[in-house]
This record gives C-alpha cells, sequence and structure tokens, in this order.
C-alpha cells in the first residue's frame, strides 16, 4: 500500500508535525461507525486518523465530509491509500484532525456517493462522535 498526501493545512503545523508523523494517534476506522470517542482535553495536538473505505477508483463514488466546522478539532490533511498495482482498486481515504485541546463534543459525519447524483441517497455513510473531556 502507498499513502497519497492529498491536502495538508497550515493549522500551525509544520513540515515535522505532520499528521503522517506524530505518535499520538488515534486511529478511527470500518466497525466504529455510530459509536463515541473519548479524549481528555490535555490531550492537545494529538491527530485523530479517520479510514473510510469504500471508494472505488473508476466508479465515481468519493467520501464527502458534511462536518464543514468544528470547535474542538482541526482538519489538518486528507490522504488517500491505495495499492499502485491495482489500477481502479478499492482506496482509503484519510482525514486528520488535530485536538483544539477545548472541552465539547462534535458528530464527524461523512457520506460515500458519486458528486453527480444530488438525489440518490449515500452508498455508505459513516457517523461518529468524539467528545474531549476536562480530565
Amino acid at each position: 500500500m502507498i499513502l497519497i498526501p492529498l491536502l495538508l493545512l497550515g493549522f500551525g503545523a509544520s513540515a515535522s508535525q505532520s499528521p503522517l508523523l506524530l505518535q499520538d494517534t488515534v486511529v478511527i476506522g470500518k466497525g466504529q461507525e455510530d459509536s463515541t470517542t473519548r479524549i481528555p482535553k490535555s490531550s492537545k495536538g494529538s491527530v485523530i486518523r479517520i479510514e473510510l473505505n469504500g471508494a472505488f477508483g473508476g466508479s465515481g463514488f468519493q467520501w464527502e465530509n458534511l462536518t464543514k466546522t468544528c470547535s474542538v478539532l482541526s482538519l489538518t490533511g486528507i490522504a488517500r491509500e491505495a495499492d499502485p498495482k491495482l489500477i481502479g482498486a478499492p482506496e482509503k481515504l484519510i482525514y486528520f484532525y488535530r485536538v483544539k485541546g477545548k472541552k465539547g463534543t462534535v458528530k464527524l459525519n461523512f457520506v460515500l456517493k458519486r458528486p453527480w447524483e444530488k438525489d440518490k441517497e449515500p452508498s455508505q455513510t459513516f457517523t461518529h462522535t468524539i467528545k474531549i473531556y476536562k480530565n
């Protein structure tokens, strides 16, 4: 597998602090939809990595992030993971969030759909709640 960075947003992170390099990372993925992850407020700067399977290269299906603003997390990057030997094979889309260190809750919502099919229901949905608590 190869990890292809699509977008790394500034939010005060230098190249040495890229979400791909941090050790304090919480990975959330398959089997954790519709659940909650609790993170202590003191984990400011830690990374939450949301892994979404199911985007197919040639089919047009894409994951869309429906959570546009968030007071407790900063979106710091997006990457795709794919096997370069398999053209059109399923990809994993990865969203990287950094914990701001504020107490609060956010529900992250993602849908898998073709962008041009506005009236169709999503093929898949992924919802996960992040709760930052005072410790």
